[in-house]
């Protein structure tokens, strides 16, 4: 099962592949493993009682029956262009692509000049603002969208510049 098909609440079956499958109920996600509750006794000694937590990786998982497994479907977005009419938004892109350039290994390390502690805290500060700039434009813009966007931008200029 993956990580992205699990979700809390979900009835699962867990175990190893050729050993006893016990049936539970996922109470947290973790990035690598879930918490499950289990709902029948499973084997003797710790955690055998019914309601113990366990610790459970995604591989080990497979929904109990009547269970739907959500597929993520990725989100097709349109590429991001140049409008010069939306002055708020190309300013927010304009910092985002700021800050995956300044995330670049090159401009964070300063080509091998700056201390790991100048390099964490830089990143961290970025990421931050990164962070911040994506909410307040309202959904993660990636980095070649950024970069997609700024070449759109040239293009436009480029393409007023010969006009004018």
């Amino acid at each position: 099962m993956l990580r992205e098909a699990c979700r809390k609440g979900m009835k699962v079956y867990f175990g190893r592949s050729q050993g006893e499958k016990t049936l539970g109920e996922v109470v947290k996600l973790n990035p690598t493993k879930a918490k499950v509750r289990t709902l029948e006794s499973r084997g003797n000694g710790r955690g055998s009682v019914v309601g113990a937590e366990w610790g459970v990786p995604y591989s080990m998982m497979t929904p109990a029956e009547g269970e739907t497994v959500g597929i993520v479907v990725p989100i097709q977005r349109e590429h991001l262009t140049y409008n010069p009419f939306t002055y708020i938004e190309n300013l927010i892109l304009e910092a985002i692509l700021s800050c995956y350039s300044g995330l670049s290994p090159e401009n964070l390390s300063a080509d091998g000049e700056a201390s790991i502690t100048h390099i964490r805290t830089t990143r961290a500060r970025l990421e931050r603002q990164l962070r911040g700039l994506q909410a307040a434009y309202g959904r993660q813009v990636d980095e070649a969208e950024a970069y997609g966007w700024s070449g759109s931008k040239s293009a436009y200029e480029l393409a007023r510049k010969k006009l004018a």
